[in-house]
């Protein structure tokens, strides 16, 4: 996974005291396209189902520290979709956004480990450690 431009720029402007940053909600939600660093290349579904899955961290219980070096996070539950109610495509990429609805800032993305096929009725889900975010 990637940081995006946006998220870089809140975390300088945070570190150097110019602006306050503060979230315990984060979105993650589908991309049929690499939506990259700018976001200009987002692609969620087009409905039909398909909304971006909160997650939290207020207890701690979402996301989780995975390595010694404290450098990578993962989803410590699993992250689950509701089921698609017609064919959504196929889906390449994962993304963690600040929000729910389509205002809300691209934090992260990266591609999937490999392409899924969304129909009807089908259920996407990250399992429990498959989300992993990491500064190298």
């Amino acid at each position: 996974m990637s940081f995006s431009d946006a998220w870089e720029n809140m975390i300088l402007q945070h570190r150097f005291n110019i602006q306050s940053y503060s979230t315990s909600e984060l979105y993650v939600g589908l991309s049929s396209a690499d939506p990259l660093d700018d976001a200009s290349g987002v692609s969620e579904p087009p409905g039909k189902g398909y909304a971006r899955v909160k997650t939290t961290n207020e207890s701690s219980t979402s996301w989780q520290v995975v390595d010694a070096t404290g450098t990578t996070v993962d989803n410590s539950e699993s992250i689950e979709f509701a089921a698609a109610s017609d064919d959504w495509g196929t889906m390449t990429h994962g993304v963690l956004y600040s929000g729910a609805t389509s205002g809300a800032s691209i934090l992260a993305s990266g591609a999937l480990t490999a392409s899924k096929l969304i129909t009807n009725g089908d259920i996407a889900r990250f399992s429990a450690g498959n989300m992993n975010f990491g500064l190298k």
